[in-house]
């Protein structure tokens, strides 16, 4: 009885088994939706029970599969924007593994920029990277890259110059970011790579245009970040997080505009920009937590989520210092360097603009310094440009905040009045004059003849308005020629005392002998005046003599003498740079030529020697005499005429010396 019972229920599980299995393998059919039925007074009850529990577990875990292979794909799209955005970007991306040779593990296509393929450094020529470098630059950006990692740092920056296909050299500059395991070791190295041949070309052309100055250009790393459509900062990198100084929790759900600095109040959104202008170049300005305003170009693209945009992403590089470059060469193209002032470039541009009925009554002033050439010589070029400048700050606070100054060039300065009539050029005018009359910093007198003329309405035109301010310039110049003088002999005398022991004193004792000797000898009114003025400037040339052989006591070398001898010549030069002084500069050149021929510089011989260069040199010798000096002692009045008796004939002209010595 029990083995037939034994039986029975063998072949009932057996036929429900085989039932189960049917079942079964249909579920997947159900997407695992299917359920058993549970009896408990069935035999396979926790069988089935069991099986129910893992079909719910299933179910669970392929719901979740689901769920992370959706936002997979949301993901890869968006790497797959970014991506686009820094394929059409300057921007190479690069991965090596730390191999002895860098192999490189990734590199995007537009290597191409460089004639290669990313199959080159894969398994091409170019396998060791280091073979994409410059010869000269392989073992310094080694030393580089080593350091870094011995120093364990995360990222550095450097530049080093590539060999292109095309066998072109051409500078990178590179972001290396070296990615760490748990125990700080380096694994791998990623490298954002730049092209900045143009900005070493740019930096090397504007540092030769003011005398090689500095201006390398720093340039920043590409930043890659996204902001909802309402604005607000959803993620950000690296690179943007140390670009602008804040960590990743202060800069997250920061609104973008927070950061823009806007120079109009008249802005759009930005954001709606941004969409406007997808994939192509936007200029900002951002202010970081520091406090400082940095350029950025940037490339936006939309992120979609479930077939609608969500977020947008942007990847941008650092440009300051290329658009301070840029600025600073439109500042050195519109402004004179010297002085600060506008250039002539801006003025041309700028009275053209100016002639219309808005501005009139237009005025310009137009002034030319005077003296400016004999600063030049007298001192050299150094104190005629501390001339130029004084004028230049001289202009500056005469006039308003809104009058434009440009100087032209040389000692030529004009002044442009919109909505100015002459009355207030008079003013102007006047203001510069007093300045300058007041300054007391130079070695000489500022100084600046000026001119100005009106026009208000387009019968005249701008040729007509300059040459009439022109005109009136030179008018005035000739008017003032000279007090003008007067100033400019004030300030060489001044000078050739403080330099030199000709003292005013001497000058005016030689000037009045001297003149009493040409009236008695029957000089003219114009050559008495000559002879004046030459009396006192007869040694300005000893301004460009060294202090050491002025006040040398004892004998002078040969060398010295030679070099004293040429305060003749100095003084010729001086007085050629003004017109109201060729004359008396002919005259200072000859005061040491001798009655014999043996003087100098050009030893001339009896009459050859200008009368006026003859009666100074009688006058100043006998002068000298009577006065100490280093390098002589005072002799009475009776040695210093015994001395002149026995020099005439050789040094002095007879016919001086003996009507000289009826007068004294």
């Amino acid at each position: 009885m029990e083995e037939s019972q034994d039986k029975v229920n063998s072949y009932d599980f057996k036929k429900e088994i085989d039932d189960l299995s049917k079942v079964l393998q249909l579920i997947p059919e159900y997407n695992f939706n299917y359920r058993f039925p549970i009896d408990e007074k069935d035999h396979l009850f926790t069988l089935k029970e069991v099986l129910n529990y893992i079909l719910d577990s299933m179910l669970i875990s392929i719901k979740k599969s689901s769920a992370s292979l959706e936002q997979l794909s949301i993901s890869n799209k968006e790497l797959e924007k970014a991506y686009k955005i820094i394929e059409k970007s300057d921007i190479v991306v690069f991965e090596w593994t730390l191999t002895l040779d860098i192999p490189t593990k990734f590199v995007t296509n537009n290597i191409s920029r460089f004639g290669y393929t990313p199959e080159d450094f894969y398994t091409g020529e170019l396998k060791d990277y280091w073979n994409f470098l410059y010869k000269e630059d392989v073992e310094k950006t080694k030393e580089r890259v080593y350091h870094a990692r011995k120093m364990g740092m995360d990222e550095f920056k450097h530049s080093y110059r590539v060999i292109c296909k095309n066998k072109e050299i051409r500078w990178v500059e590179e972001w290396l970011i070296l990615e760490r395991d748990e125990s700080g070791l380096p694994v791998s190295e990623k490298g954002i790579l730049r092209d900045i041949t143009q900005q070493k070309v740019l930096a090397d052309k504007l540092k030769e245009s003011e005398e090689r100055y500095r201006s390398l250009y720093e340039n920043a790393a590409a930043v890659i970040y996204t902001y909802s459509l309402d604005g607000y900062i959803t993620s950000a990198n690296n690179a943007c997080l140390k670009l602008l100084g804040y960590s990743r929790e202060e800069l997250i759900g920061k609104h973008i505009e927070e950061l823009i600095v806007h120079t109009s109040d008249e802005v759009p959104s930005y954001i709606n920009y941004a969409v406007d202008n997808l994939e192509k170049p936007i200029e900002i300005d951002v202010m970081n937590k520091h406090h400082e305003k940095i350029v950025l170009e940037t490339y936006n693209s939309l992120i979609y989520k479930d077939g609608s945009p969500y977020e947008i992403q942007g990847v941008a590089q650092n440009i300051t210092s290329r658009k301070r470059a840029e600025e600073k060469i439109v500042h050195m193209s519109y402004h004179d360097k010297l002085t600060g002032l506008f250039n002539r470039a801006y003025f041309d541009e700028i009275i053209k603009a100016l002639d219309e009925e808005e501005a009139y009554p237009l005025t310009i002033i137009i002034g030319d310094i005077n003296g400016l050439k004999l600063a030049n010589d007298a001192f050299g070029h150094k104190a005629g440009d501390e001339l130029l400048k004084k004028i230049a700050d001289i202009l500056l606070m005469a006039c308003r905040k809104n009058d434009i100054i440009t100087r032209l060039g040389g000692d030529e300065f004009t002044i442009v009045l919109p909505n100015t009539d002459e009355l207030v050029a008079k003013r102007i005018c006047d203001r510069i004059r007093d300045l300058c009359k007041r300054d007391k910093s130079s070695v000489i007198q500022p100084s600046i003849a000026l001119g100005y003329a009106s026009k208000t309405s387009k019968n005249c035109t701008l040729d007509m308005l300059i040459k009439e301010a022109d005109d009136r310039m030179y008018k005035n110049k000739l008017n003032e020629s000279k007090s003008i003088r007067s100033s400019i002999i004030s300030s060489l005398q001044a000078t050739l005392e403080e330099k030199t022991f000709e003292t005013k004193e001497h000058g005016e004792r030689i000037k009045v002998l001297s003149l009493k000797l040409g009236k008695e000898i029957g000089l003219s009114d114009n050559q008495l005046d000559e002879l004046s003025l030459a009396a006192v400037m007869h040694d300005i040339g000893k301004i460009g003599i060294p202090d050491s052989i002025l006040s040398k006591a004892g004998d002078l070398t040969e060398e010295e003498w030679k070099i004293m001898k040429r305060h003749t010549e100095i003084g010729y030069q001086i007085l050629m740079s003004s017109t109201n002084m060729v004359t008396i500069g002919e005259y200072v050149l000859a005061h040491h030529e001798r009655w014999d021929g043996m003087g100098y510089p050009r030893g001339l011989k009896g009459p050859e020697i200008p009368v006026i260069s003859r009666i100074i040199t009688l006058i100043d010798a006998y002068d000298v005499m009577l006065h100490n000096r280093p390098y002589s002692p005072c002799k009475t009045k009776e040695e210093a005429i015994e001395e002149i008796k026995r020099c005439t004939g050789s040094q002095f002209d007879p016919q001086l010396v003996e009507t000289f010595l009826k007068i004294i």
